[in-house]
């Protein structure tokens, strides 16, 4: 689906779907990883609260991965989150943004462009 997209080819919205999905995931993925990394280097953590912690960054670290299992696995992945990486920050914003947020209208983007909220995907 993000190949198809990155190729401009027109896809359903079933498959915008899966795009969005992949796309949360990945970001989900990614964020955990982070998280996992800092909590490693922080000392005042105590075990048992590292160990919950790090049953659920486990579970939200497998989830973007289970995705493309059946759609070309690791190379498909790989290659998904190196494009989301690229314009992470403004999925973030995009994708998690508040309910408050979503009926306000198109958004400024980081280049300065409107960006669509989520609101005008429901038209």
């Amino acid at each position: 689906t993000l190949t198809a997209l990155g190729e401009g080819r027109p896809f359903s919205l079933t498959r915008y779907s899966v795009l969005l999905g992949d796309v949360r995931a990945i970001v989900i993925h990614l964020q955990a990883r982070e998280l996992r990394t800092r909590l490693a280097k922080f000392d005042g953590n105590k075990a048992e609260n590292t160990a919950w912690l790090h049953d659920r960054l486990g579970i939200m670290e497998t989830c973007a991965p289970a995705r493309f299992a059946d759609r070309g696995g690791s190379v498909a992945f790989d290659r998904a989150v190196t494009l989301v990486s690229k314009s992470r920050r403004d999925l973030q914003r995009f994708l998690f943004q508040s309910a408050s947020q979503e009926d306000s209208g198109p958004q400024k983007g980081a280049s300065g462009g409107l960006r669509p909220t989520i609101s005008e995907g429901r038209k």
